[in-house]
């Protein structure tokens, strides 16, 4: 049974469905999440091109056609190396996954995947009314940098196939929270052709899975599938950098539009607690100084922009690879 909302951080409930048109049954797994804008709008009224009259209720008797649901929104939660495991399965598709041996794991996630999970999620809003989102999928990812009570925020925007209200809970005997692990806001470095390019203290990089809606073709009032279209990564990031040698470096390739380098940002709690987004292959752009301290033994901290390049020829690469450390097995998400 689901358990109501907390002031600090609210419960949902998610579980992989089998397929697009089949709701998840069975248990669901709980996790938090700290605010969510999952919403449904319907087409109404529209013009029947044969009859020339509007439909009235979504239907017209000369040309039965309903209005189409649209459902979608976003979904926002503290980085969480443990839970970040079921985000990062429904943005990217299954893993490789290692066990490393002591409770601890090694999940490796590339773009790309011809098919993604679609999900069921449930989440109460009171003790008799239920928000539940059927075929749920997510077009883009968000790795924020913003604070909540002093953590990395992430976020997920969604599309679905539908958003209904339920009196119970669909979520069965739910499944606990798994053991919290969360990252701290202090945590970020990211790295340009594998040296440190400075301290990762703001702004954002987004992963997009292109998502494509298909229609019916007959009388239903839901998209028919989801497809996954091309990717895309982008990012706005401020860092914070000693002066020196190294910064030159930095500044010079970012700079640079004709060449590409490896970029990777890495959120490390531990050895055995991490998250690390690789592209290997990136444009950057001219770095806005925002603050320059310290004289010539000071640090820079500056805003650029990253944006994901594709393989130019040779064997297909990845857009982006996304490494998680934590102490869940994969199949804690997929059974």
């Amino acid at each position: 049974m689901a358990t109501p909302p907390r002031k600090s951080a609210a419960r949902c409930f998610a579980k992989p469905q089998a397929d697009f048109d089949t709701e998840a049954s069975g248990n669901y797994q709980e996790l938090s999440f700290t605010g969510e804008s999952i919403s449904r709008s319907k087409s109404g009224q529209q013009p029947d091109p044969e009859m020339g009259g509007d439909r009235h209720n979504d239907r017209d008797p000369g040309d039965p056609t309903p209005g189409l649901i649209s459902v979608s929104g976003g979904i926002n939660w503290n980085l969480d190396f443990n839970q970040a495991l079921w985000w990062l399965y429904f943005t990217l598709g299954a893993p490789q996954t290692t066990d490393e041996g002591g409770g601890n794991f090694t999940h490796v996630f590339e773009s790309g995947a011809d098919a993604l999970s679609f999900f069921s999620w449930d989440q109460m809003i009171r003790s008799d009314k239920y928000k539940f989102g059927l075929s749920m999928a997510v077009n883009e990812l968000v790795f924020g940098t913003e604070k909540s009570d002093g953590y990395r925020g992430m976020s997920v925007n969604v599309i679905g196939r539908n958003r209904l209200y339920r009196g119970a809970s669909s979520s069965g005997a739910a499944i606990a929270l798994p053991p919290r692990a969360k990252c701290p806001a202090s945590i970020g470095v990211a790295k340009i052709n594998d040296v440190i390019a400075g301290e990762h203290v703001g702004g954002q990089h987004t992963f997009s899975n292109g998502l494509a809606s298909r229609m019916n073709s007959d009388d239903s009032d839901t998209i028919g599938r989801l497809d996954p279209g091309d990717v895309g990564f982008r990012g706005n990031p401020k860092f914070r950098l000693q002066k020196g040698v190294g910064a030159d470096a930095v500044f010079d390739l970012l700079q640079d539009d004709e060449s590409t380098f490896k970029y990777e940002v890495e959120y490390r709690k531990s050895a055995t607690q991490l998250l690390t987004l690789t592209l290997p292959r990136a444009y950057g752009s001219e770095p806005n100084i925002t603050a320059d301290t310290g004289g010539d033994n000071g640090v820079y901290e500056f805003d650029t922009n990253i944006t994901g390049a594709r393989t130019d020829g040779g064997t297909p690469e990845p857009m982006l690879t996304v490494t998680l450390k934590n102490q869940l097995d994969i199949t804690a998400v997929t059974g």
